[in-house]
């Protein structure tokens, strides 16, 4: 049960609750972008936020993979007989 402090408040307009079936639902009714619907294949819509994600963490993998190797290049140059 809500407060009626909150209660009074949605009433005199301050905020909104919405009740939501999903976080993509959250994500489009707080940003008023779609969150995108996968097609066969699993692809999200680019422009949707799920696709805007999707892109950002293969772009961070892609990084994360370079630095990897670069790390190991390193210690195959630097490694000690101790290691």
């Amino acid at each position: 049960m809500l407060k009626r402090e909150v209660v009074e408040a949605a009433a005199a307009g301050r905020f909104a609750i919405h009740a939501v079936r999903s976080v993509d639902e959250a994500i489009e009714l707080l940003t008023g972008v779609s969150a995108g619907v996968p097609d066969v294949t699993g692809a999200y819509p680019e422009a949707s936020i799920n696709g805007r994600a999707a892109h950002r963490l293969r772009e961070l993998s892609k990084q994360k993979l370079k630095l990897l190797a670069a790390a190991a290049r390193r210690g195959a140059t630097q490694r000690t007989p101790a290691q």
